[in-house]
């Protein structure tokens, strides 16, 4: 697959939008804000590689973002693939009673430290997790880049991903 090159720009990690795409080491990662005891921090959690669904801090490293310009959008190639859980699983998509897709994650190296986020970037209360429902999930899915005038880059997706 093929983009215009001038769909990406040189970013650092930190620089990146909330909600934003950033590839630095072999990996796509989502910028997201997650809490802390010492206050919320800007955070990169990965969407795609060995990695997926580990949370790590944003650094000052150097890689490549999406122009200004451009969006992006999650989509599934079987909306029937989706599965349900008692329990999130890092690495997937949620799919929410609101139809807005939550991004999993959990804090590097600490599996059992689970988050969640929207799309946006937002971290949603640990709360969140516990509300005895069950989870709609997606393990695999699509990136696709969107121009600025909503439609799709390329004849196909960015990148494709699954979880474990």
């Amino acid at each position: 697959m093929s983009f215009p090159i001038s769909v990406f720009v040189k970013s650092k990690a930190a620089d990146v939008p909330k909600g934003g795409l950033f590839f630095a080491d072999k990996n796509w990662w989502f910028r997201c804000d997650s809490g802390s005891p010492e206050g919320p921090h800007k955070s990169l959690l990965s969407i795609a590689g060995t990695q997926a669904g580990s949370i790590k801090k944003a650094d000052f490293s150097i890689g490549i973002t999406l122009a200004p310009d451009h969006d992006w959008v999650i989509r599934v190639n079987d909306v029937l693939e989706a599965e349900f859980s008692s329990s999130p699983i890092a690495g997937t998509i949620v799919v929410e009673e609101n139809g807005e897709p939550v991004i999993w994650g959990h804090s590097m190296g600490i599996p059992e430290h689970r988050h969640s986020f929207t799309i946006a970037g937002d971290q949603l209360p640990v709360r969140y997790e516990f509300d005895d429902s069950p989870y709609l999930h997606y393990k695999a899915y699509q990136v696709w880049l969107i121009d600025p005038e909503g439609r799709a880059v390329g004849a196909g997706p960015i990148f494709e991903t699954a979880a474990a």
